[in-house]
């Protein structure tokens, strides 16, 4: 799903009072959850998915997630919190890896494959880009 139809579905969640927004796709999945978190303010969450049936990891190969969009990276759900992810966990295919504020929208990065943190190439609170490497699993 490109970035401005999930941008018009936002609006939409906003403008209608929506409280949770699921679509499903053949390959992906969009979730969008409106409303309050316990420590945090008038959050909106925006989950993507891969919904392919088989795993994308080929063995002793690395693989990069990279930042769906622009915005501010944290590594941890909330400020105390542990980081959901450091260096040589291993991950599995759909799990969070770190979240990226956007506009106060709160996206979830979820991992694209499943395999061990090699390594975390941002610092946490930085500002990313689109398409910068954010981690590398092997």
């Amino acid at each position: 799903m490109k970035i401005e139809d999930i941008v018009q579905l936002l609006e939409n969640v906003y403008k209608y009072n929506i409280s949770e927004l699921s679509i499903k796709s053949e390959n992906e999945k969009v979730i969008i959850k409106n409303g309050t978190d316990d420590k945090v303010v008038d959050t909106v969450r925006v989950v993507t998915e891969k919904t392919e049936g088989e795993s994308k990891n080929k063995s002793d190969e690395e693989n990069i997630i990279k930042s769906p969009l622009v915005g501010r990276f944290y590594a941890a759900p909330s400020v105390g919190s542990d980081n959901y992810v450091k260096v040589g966990d291993k991950v599995e295919e759909g799990q969070t890896l770190a979240i990226i504020e956007a506009m106060k929208l709160m996206n979830e990065i979820k991992s694209e494959y499943s395999g061990t943190v090699k390594s975390i190439l941002v610092e946490n609170e930085e500002l990313v880009e689109y398409g910068q490497p954010l981690f590398v699993l092997v």
